[in-house]
């Protein structure tokens, strides 16, 4: 700590190396690992956040219902959304409290066969199986921490951690995504009265970006995302992805097609190879890795039997 700002030390996400960063503020937004990320500063500070488990089933419906959207409210009572995406759909989803490891969260198998429950009780006509399950997955919101309520408050709310002994350090908890516009305006409000910008005041667009425009364009109706070569590197150029997996699941969505992305592989993987600079043995583990990673993470079985992990 100084008199101007805070130092802080830091893991450099590739090389696992410290990093010390000089700054006046520091905006926690990190999730579900907010209370983590506050607790190397002060381990005796109290949750600020509490992680919500949500387990996802994606099917293949009939074709009734293809691009139809449906929202149910389920058996215990809260809502259920049929979400439709390339000629599948996305089931979900429960609200448990979770507190194991965060990165290792996925879908169980009671959890999937809850999800069908309620659809089939919906839609009995539907009569759903583990079959019919492409692949499941799951992720953690992080809400708000209420000592009244387990499942905590979906209030969006940014913690001053100065009552907490820690100055100069805001946390952020709350909030579905799709309200990030409402949510980034709370946060440059609370940023704008302990920072005074150098720079003139700019209004940022909400335009898409130009990779996004020509992702948009390339998507056919079908579950073939026909994303060429050309599309790939301005991606891997502009995006600064690092893994395979950061092309396939979080810059193009190829990743959550039927067969997660696994007919794709190879060829992003050369791409990505060409720009990168990687030799053989580097492509070859990020093909495995992803391999790995969309198995165990995302649960991408057939659900025959008990081949699911429980």
């Amino acid at each position: 700590m100084t008199e101007e700002g805070k130092i802080g030390s830091f893991l450099h996400v590739l090389t696992a190396k410290e990093v010390d960063v000089k700054t006046k503020l520091i905006l926690n937004v990190t999730g579900p690992w907010g209370n983590c990320v506050n607790q190397t500063m002060k381990p005796s500070i109290p949750d600020k956040v509490i992680g919500l488990k949500g387990a996802h089933i994606v099917v293949k419906l009939p074709e009734e219902f293809s691009e139809c959207g449906i929202m149910i409210i389920n058996r215990a009572n809260e809502p259920m959304y049929l979400l439709p995406w390339h000629e599948m759909h996305y089931i979900g989803l429960n609200r448990t409290p979770y507190d194991g490891e965060l990165d290792e969260v996925k879908a169980t198998k009671d959890e999937t066969e809850w999800l069908l429950g309620e659809v089939n009780y919906a839609f009995p006509q539907l009569n759903l199986k583990r079959t019919d399950i492409l692949y499941s997955y799951a992720g953690i919101q992080p809400v708000t921490f209420d000592e009244s309520d387990p499942q905590g408050t979906r209030e969006v709310v940014v913690h001053d951690l100065e009552l907490d002994g820690i100055p100069n350090v805001l946390i952020l908890t709350g909030g579905p995504i799709w309200n990030y516009r409402h949510i980034a305006k709370k946060i440059l409000k609370e940023v704008s009265k302990r920072c005074v910008p150098t720079l003139a005041k700019q209004h940022p667009s909400s335009g898409s970006s130009e990779v996004t425009k020509l992702l948009r364009n390339s998507r056919s109706a079908s579950v073939e995302m026909n994303i060429s070569d050309e599309i790939l590197k301005k991606i891997i150029i502009e995006e600064q992805p690092v893994y395979l997996a950061d092309i396939l699941l979080r810059r193009t969505g190829i990743g959550w097609d039927i067969d997660q992305g696994k007919s794709a592989v190879p060829e992003v993987a050369t791409v990505m190879a060409e720009l990168c600079g990687w030799d053989e043995q580097r492509k070859e583990k990020e093909m495995q890795l992803f391999h790995q990673h969309i198995k165990e993470i995302y649960q991408v079985q057939k659900y025959r039997g008990d081949s699911v992990c429980d």
